[in-house]
């Protein structure tokens, strides 16, 4: 067959193959091809990053999905290499031959010929990335890349591909392939989902992964340091997805299937979606979102966490939250952590007025507590708000009765008006003091058992 051009290299899965640019110790710089096949994980080949007569590894590597030169278009940028990893003795002498294997059980030639970019932004999660296949056999595969020959356009062939039945190689036949294809993916689709089974070596034959596959998965795991910390979006696919985040703001949708969303560290939300879903938050503040209204939908608490189950076929099914301390419903959100912020929140709103907030009320009060203010820094906002200019006579009065049942007496407002006459302690500090009591708690503790429904509050 021959190369044809793609022209919507924007377009999944297309735009999961990239353009790498790599600069070698004596100045030159060549070009390659390669492959997402991880958030942060570009696939290639040794070649495109060592060449032992340029003197050695590349200095510098940049890469670019979805690259187009004419008119230029990169959608995603043009990132730089946190590091590279790679063999070198895929071409001993560095005569710039590489042959297809040593025909035994080590490894050699393109059956090395296999490498990975570590990158520091977790571009994958715009991209999307492909899978890896090692137990590949034989099929009809494509060969995707930037070759020089068309202008560095990305161009895509497909053939019949063979697995060797000695060496860790694929070979193809009847596929256009071209200086700038090497690094590219040989891959396959099957129900929507691209599988890389192989790695450009040659224009005859690829290496397969199944020969370094141990490596490449450790390079992966290897390089997940870089992006511990970025924010990213991520989502899953049709089938059961396994989705583990790091110590940023993450947004992660995990689409049909029963899914694992790990969100880890970090002020997270998470959509499991349809079927039997498991989210756990981890630490920070983080969100599961739901999508019909409160009251369609059974939240159980359970020993471990809590279960959402919808009550309307096929939209949501059964989620099993943990470490997650709001649900976002389509009419309000329920806060779940009645012994942190919302529930700080409830018991000031309690002391001060002795009734159950509306959504919006109780929601003006989360608010400040969410962005990290101290109780008693919320307790002088509250004040100042709703009594500006009060008297400690005043305070101790509304505190009192409210949180006993009864005014004070003579004995009792002298003792908690003395305390505040005397700068001991603040108006907002005794209001902490009182919110905080068993008693005052106790007037509400079954009431948000179930979580504390809520309407955000927006400044």
């Amino acid at each position: 067959m021959a190369q044809t051009e793609i022209q919507d290299q924007a377009q999944f899965p297309w735009r999961t193959v990239v353009y790498i640019e790599a600069t070698f110790p004596d100045g030159q710089v060549f070009t390659g091809s390669g492959v997402m096949v991880g958030p942060n994980d570009v696939l290639t080949a040794s070649h495109v990053l060592y060449n032992s007569s340029r003197g050695g590894a590349a200095t510098t590597v940049t890469v670019t999905p979805a690259f187009d030169p004419s008119p230029l278009e990169t959608p995603y940028g043009t990132l730089f290499a946190s590091s590279i990893r790679y063999f070198t003795d895929f071409d001993p002498d560095g005569d710039g031959f590489i042959f297809d294997g040593d025909l035994g059980p080590a490894l050699a030639g393109s059956e090395l010929d296999v490498a990975l970019i570590d990158l520091g932004t977790p571009v994958g999660d715009l991209t999307g990335w492909m899978g890896l296949d090692p137990d590949f056999v034989s099929g009809v595969v494509n060969v995707t890349g930037f070759p020089t020959v068309y202008g560095y356009n990305l161009m895509n062939d497909s053939g019949p591909a063979l697995d060797s039945a000695i060496d860790w190689v694929t070979y193809f036949s009847g596929i256009e392939v071209h200086s700038g294809d090497s690094g590219g993916p040989v891959w396959y689709s099957s129900n929507g989902t691209p599988y890389v089974v192989g790695v450009v070596s040659t224009s005859g034959w690829a290496a397969d992964i199944a020969g370094t596959y141990s490596a490449i998965l450790g390079w992966m795991n290897d390089n997940d340091g870089l992006i511990a910390n970025a924010n990213r979006s991520v989502a899953g696919g049709a089938g059961n997805d396994s989705i583990r985040t790091g110590y940023g703001t993450d947004e992660i949708l995990g689409g049909a299937g029963d899914d694992l969303l790990d969100a880890g560290a970090g002020n997270d939300t998470l959509t499991g979606g349809a079927g039997t879903d498991t989210l756990d938050g981890g630490g920070g503040l983080d969100f599961a979102v739901f999508t019909g209204s409160r009251a369609q939908y059974a939240v159980v608490q359970t020993a471990a966490g809590w279960t959402v189950q919808d009550t309307v076929d096929a939209r949501d099914g059964v989620d099993t939250l943990q470490a997650v301390e709001r649900l976002r419903f389509s009419d309000l959100t329920l806060a779940l952590d009645t012994a942190g912020n919302a529930g700080n929140a409830y018991a000031l709103w309690n002391a001060a007025w002795n009734r159950a907030p509306s959504l919006t009320e109780i929601g003006r009060w989360i608010a400040p507590f969410d962005e990290g203010r101290s109780m008693v820094e919320v307790a002088q906002e509250f004040i100042a708000s709703y009594a500006p200019g009060i008297s400690n006579e005043d305070v101790v009065r509304v505190l009192y009765t409210n949180v006993a049942g009864r005014p004070p007496g003579s004995l009792e407002m002298d003792f908690y008006r003395g305390i505040l006459d005397r700068g001991e302690t603040t108006q907002a500090g005794l209001f902490v003091f009182a919110a905080q009591t068993d008693l005052n708690q106790a007037d509400y503790t079954e009431l948000i058992a179930g979580g504390i429904g809520y309407t955000p509050w927006v400044t």
